[in-house]
């Protein structure tokens, strides 16, 4: 929501997203196919591609992020190293995911 007023939506605030997304797409969403119908992959891949472009343009001219100054985290070296970043530590969380417990069936 703050990425979407933004707030914070320089480089950093579009690879939080992608931690989530990708996070989500790999152990949640994956067995489902693709469809969100079924939820499936399709919405976490949809809301990770809006990401993207986000982190390499940042929020424009009018967002909070330029009222405040923050122009300075701007730019595609910055925006590769914190989707890199992103990328990592999604891996990581699903390295280290629990197995969910399994679903108990009315008797």
């Amino acid at each position: 929501m703050l990425t979407g007023g933004g707030v914070s939506s320089g480089p950093w605030a579009p690879p939080r997203i992608t931690v989530v997304m990708r996070g989500a797409s790999l152990t949640v969403h994956r067995a489902n196919g693709f469809f969100a119908s079924a939820n499936g992959v399709e919405m976490p891949l949809m809301y990770l591609t809006a990401a993207l472009p986000l982190a390499f343009t940042g929020a424009g001219a009018y967002s909070v992020d330029a009222r405040l100054g923050f122009d300075a985290l701007r730019g595609p070296t910055v925006a590769w190293i914190a989707l890199a970043a992103a990328i990592v530590v999604a891996l990581i969380n699903v390295a280290l995911r629990r197995p969910s417990a399994p679903a108990r069936t009315a008797a």
